[in-house]
This record gives structure tokens, sequence and C-alpha cells, in this order.
């Protein structure tokens, strides 16, 4: 806590600046070249590439970017004070009050703000279960993570509401995960999938989602978390990965961990692939055909989530409402 009481900002564990890139990991242009961070800086991202993205992709990833930063993680970043470029903008957040029986509307501090944490949960990705290419998600359901007895001081209960548009933050995901094989990559044999979804965001389904049996297999977190073990990011790793659709070829699949404290969603992300050996490929040749991203970008719009919380209430992953499909096919 600082002198005012409220939370210590969240920042980067470490910050790690990978090698320059010197192309655009989105387009491979070369012009006009900029920093990328591979997690964004309003999640506390440490890990940053030098020379990776153009002005025409910065200003994509950035869209997307700002968009899930000033909506659905809004309030979270602003209650968990994760750090932030600028100090202006609002105090405040509106939420609804159950008082003698009627409900009433008040803006409240974010430091009183139920210190909650809400996660979409989606179906595997589709690549990995033998689905055709579509932009359809489906199978939503939501993850809640209740926290609010870390932190000292008055806590308001009520209901208030976050907007998330699900496109955009599979993006989010899929960004994150070429970004980090980007930075680790050292095998020019391993083919990146994910370019032209992050830009335009055709196919994330098809690349991104959770395993769908993960959910019901959470446990609460021991020992108690603590309010210093705050981090959006947990923790992002990768495997190697067959799929019965493309024989001559392993993919790799990079995992995200994210929120602690509490439990959430694993997000994985199909990111790259490469041939297998030449032995393999003569005996069991059946290439798969990847789907190819028209030039344009995906229109879609957010759905809005509401939540009622309480202090006190340790519910963890509890999934609600709305469950269903969002996108076009």
């Amino acid at each position: 806590m600082n002198s005012q009481g409220d939370q210590e900002p969240i920042r980067p564990f470490e910050t790690i600046t990978g090698d320059a890139v010197g192309y655009c990991i989105y387009c491979g242009g070369t012009d006009g070249l900029s920093k990328e961070h591979i997690v964004p800086y309003f999640l506390a991202g440490g890990f940053t590439l030098p020379k990776a993205s153009c002005k025409e992709c910065s200003k994509i990833t950035q869209k997307f970017e700002e968009a899930l930063s000033y909506t659905f993680f809004f309030a979270l970043r602003r209650r968990y004070n994760i750090q932030r470029r600028s100090k202006r903008g609002s105090v405040s957040y509106p939420i609804i009050l159950k008082q003698n029986g009627q409900d009433s509307k008040r803006s409240i501090p974010f430091s009183q703000l139920p210190a909650v944490v809400v996660w979409p949960f989606f179906d595997e990705p589709g690549i990995l279960i033998g689905q055709n290419p579509n932009n359809t998600i489906s199978g939503i359901s939501f993850t809640i993570s209740n926290v609010s007895d870390l932190f000292p001081g008055p806590h308001t209960d009520g209901t208030f509401e976050i907007e998330i548009n699900l496109h955009y933050f599979l993006r989010l995901m899929a960004k994150i995960a070429h970004g980090m094989f980007i930075f680790n990559n050292k095998d020019p044999s391993w083919q990146p999938l994910l370019q032209d979804t992050i830009r335009f965001g055709y196919w994330i389904p098809f690349y991104v989602g959770n395993f769908t049996e993960q959910l019901a297999a959470f446990e609460p977190a021991s020992p108690p978390p603590k309010a210093s073990d705050l981090t959006p990011i947990r923790k992002i790793w990768s495997y190697v990965s067959r799929i019965q659709e493309d024989r001559d070829s392993e993919y790799l699949v990079t995992v995200i961990d994210p929120f602690l404290p509490g439990r959430s969603p694993r997000y994985e992300v199909v990111t790259a692939r490469r041939p297998l050996p030449g032995w393999a490929i003569l005996q069991n040749a059946k290439q798969m055909q990847l789907p190819i991203s028209p030039q344009t970008q995906f229109i879609s719009d957010p759905v809005r989530v509401v939540i009622e919380a309480e202090t006190g209430d340790h519910r963890t992953n509890i999934p609600f409402g709305p469950r269903g499909d969002y996108g076009l096919s």
C-alpha cells in the first residue's frame, strides 16, 4: 500500500528486451518499424521486441488492445492498479447497489469496487478437434474469482457490468502467443500461422480456445494467495502436438495462464507448424490446407456481462451466463 492507502501499482516482475527483429512480425514489411510489447503495457507486459511492428500493423493491434483496455479490462486494471501511462481519466465506476430491497445506481471509487476477476471460457481450438475453419465463437461461458478479502478497507457489494468483444479478446491471445514465438524461436523450420488472423481477425476460433474439461478440474488455490501475488499473466509456455488431419506436420501450441491470484481458464493458441522429417512424410503424406484470410477487417460486436459480487463471497470459477454462439459462420 502507498501513502494514500491505495494498492501499489502492478508492474512487470522484470523487463526483457529481445533481439531486434528487423521486419514487421505481422505483415513482413520493413519500413517504419517500432518496438512491440508482447503482453500489452496495460497488462504489465515486460517482454518487448525492438523493430518488430510497422505503423499500419501497430494501428491494427492498438485498436483491439485499446478497445479491451477501456472495456473488458478497465475495471480490473483500475481496481488492481495495474500500471498505466496516463494518470487522468475516471476515478469511479458505476455499480448498482441493493438498499432496503431497492436498486440504486451509484458511482464508487475503484478502491471500493469488489475485487473480482472475470474470464471468458471457449471451446477448444477448432484445428485440434477436427473442425472446419469458421468465424463462429461457440460454447461461451464466463468464470469469476472474487478476491476482495485480499484487500483492506471498505468494499461495496453490488452489481456491475463489463463489456467484451470476444473476437478482440481471442486476437489478443493470438498476438501474445505469436509475439512469444518470435521472441523465443530459433528453428527456421517452424512456420508461424497467426499473422493474418491477428491483422484481420478471421479464423480466430480455429486457432484459439480452451480445454473444455478444464473448468471442472479447477481446485481452490493453495496456499491462499496474497495481494502481493497479483500478476496479470501468470505463465506462458508451449508444447508440440500432432493432429489427425495433418499427418506430415506437427504443431506448436502456446499456453497462456492469466491472472493471479485465483484460478482462470488456460488459453491455448495453435501458433506454428513444421514438417515432420522426410521419412515420416513419405510414409504418411497427408498435408492439410490451412485457411487463407480475406484482406479485410472482420467485424464483430461486443457482448455485456452482468456481475453480482459480495465481499466475503469466496466463489471461484463459477460459470455464469451468457452461454451461446457469437460471430458469423
